[in-house]
């Protein structure tokens, strides 16, 4: 054959074989699609999580409108991956993420969850659909969506003339408290120097939220500004607002921040905020000292103008070198306290002595009860599937309760998954409460949430404006669940520790 034939020859030739190969690789992509669909139909919860992990690297409308469907899966496990997944999505599917079959869905938790997802995405803000969703009649849609936005913040440029326009909106009146506060964290992460001319006033308003979200963004203000704001704050008559105060006074690393909080210790009369104003000074001061102001405002009236602390991290210490009341032997910081007991499978294990977890847990409980003292005010809630509270508040730790207490307890038989997040969330509920004691495994396994990764921040968010302290007890709780468990007590100031019952 000459040359000038092959080259006609290979003149047709290859377009064939690339239009052949692209059919291929289409019909290819079309299989994935249609077996990960499949799958999602299974009764395998293992193999519906598989498919929405292939629908993500699959990244088409079709594989993430199918995502978006699995955030209504009744499991769980499924709705969360589903939702971890959902942060993956790109700029292109905006549209879908923000339509009708995103945050525009009605019923279920599917728009709370996209609206979450927003938030962990690496491209680009689109501001009129946020404008727009921000318009959104429900309340709590409005907080997430604003959560997300906040944390998106850092990673947008330019001015947002619109989106800016309607946090301040948000700000000045919105009917709900929580939602112009968290509008005015969102307006502070994308445009600071907009929210910083308005801090001092959000940090003197009448709104808790908002006070407690100024405290978060103290560093906006001048440094003169900051020192007169949080003198006052951090004698707020909210607990929740001198928390964040004390917060602010220890992020400043200076001497003055540290003064602020060997003061403050002096004239603090709740039990936990004395214990996370030592925790800080610990931090920043690497002594040991416990609750003795007068040793803090000694030490910090010695610091030199220049000084600053030595950039160690502390953990939270289980043994503070105090005489006090012990849960299965973490000590008890707080008079303000709900002990949430996990009774799912593992409780009723047998242990060599024959006796199951949940009978030494009762052994445990009456030891850390009959020792608390009259001022402590506590509740109760055990849980499985479903929580169930002793009281529907906090209630007078006297010998008569204490007793119908332990009744109660010892009579609770609860068995099945343990749907740690709804436990939680009632236990926040009651506006008295600034510490959980959680005691369990560790792995929740009911509910509508499952992944830990996820529990850990959207607790904190549901938190922000509570500020109640987390400690965990974790029974034999180890590697990757044992690392959620460290981030969602610090997070709360709170702590861990891992026990064997």
């Amino acid at each position: 054959m000459s040359p000038s034939c092959a080259l006609r020859r290979l003149s047709w030739v290859l377009p064939l074989a690339l239009f052949a190969g692209l059919a291929t690789a289409a019909n290819g992509a079309r299989d994935q699609l249609d077996e990960a669909q499949r799958q999602l139909r299974s009764e395998k919860e293992s193999e519906r999580v598989a498919a929405i992990d292939t629908l993500a690297q699959i990244g088409s409308g079709p594989a993430w409108e199918l995502v978006l469907e699995a955030l209504d899966d009744p499991q769980p496990r499924v709705a969360d991956e589903a939702q971890i997944q959902l942060g993956r999505a790109g700029l292109e599917f905006d549209t879908l993420l923000f339509g009708k079959q995103g945050l525009g869905k009605k019923r279920g938790m599917r728009a709370l969850r996209v609206a979450e997802a927003l938030g962990r995405r690496q491209t680009a803000i689109d501001d009129d659909l946020w404008t727009r969703a921000l318009r959104h009649k429900d309340a709590a849609l409005r907080k997430s969506l604003l959560w997300s936005l906040e944390r998106m913040g850092s990673r947008a440029s330019g001015d947002h003339g619109d989106l800016v326009e309607r946090l301040q909106k948000l700000i000045g009146s919105d009917k709900d408290k929580n939602v112009r506060a968290h509008a005015w964290l969102a307006l502070a992460a994308l445009s600071p120097e907009t929210a910083a001319a308005s801090l001092q006033a959000g940090a003197q308003s009448k709104s808790t939220a908002m006070r407690a979200a100024c405290c978060e963004r103290m560093e906006l203000a001048p440094a003169a500004m900051q020192v007169a704001l949080l003198s006052d704050l951090i004698q707020d008559p909210v607990r929740v607002v001198r928390l964040r105060a004390l917060e602010a006074c220890a992020r400043r690393g200076d001497r003055e921040g540290a003064r602020k909080l060997a003061q403050a210790l002096g004239g603090e009369s709740n039990t936990r905020l004395q214990w996370r104003i030592v925790e800080l000074l610990r931090g920043l001061s690497q002594k040991k000292t416990g609750r003795n102001s007068r040793a803090w405002q000694e030490w910090a009236r010695a610091l030199a103008e220049d000084w600053q602390p030595a950039e160690i991290a502390v953990e939270p210490e289980s043994d503070l070198g105090e005489r006090t009341v012990a849960f299965v032997g973490l000590a008890l910081l707080s008079e303000r306290v709900s002990f949430l007991v996990d009774l799912s499978g593992s409780m009723w294990q047998k242990r060599a002595d024959g006796r199951t977890r949940k009978q030494a847990v009762d052994q445990e409980l009456r030891r850390a009860l009959e020792g608390l003292s009259k001022e402590v005010r506590f509740n109760l809630i055990p849980f499985a599937a479903r929580p169930d509270s002793w009281q529907e508040s906090l209630t007078a730790a006297s010998e008569k309760n204490i007793s119908r207490a332990l009744g109660f307890f010892e009579k609770s038989h609860s068995k099945g998954t343990g749907n740690y997040w709804d436990a939680m969330l009632l236990a926040l509920e009651d506006p008295d409460l600034d510490t959980i004691m959680i005691l369990g495994d560790g792995a929740p396994s009911g509910g509508v949430r499952w992944n830990l990764g996820l529990m850990g921040p959207l607790f904190a968010h549901a938190n922000r404006f509570r500020g109640v302290f987390v400690d965990a007890l974790l029974i034999e709780t180890r590697g990757r669940l044992l690392g959620y468990w460290k981030d969602l007590t610090r997070a709360t100031g709170g702590r861990w520790l891992v026990v064997k019952i």
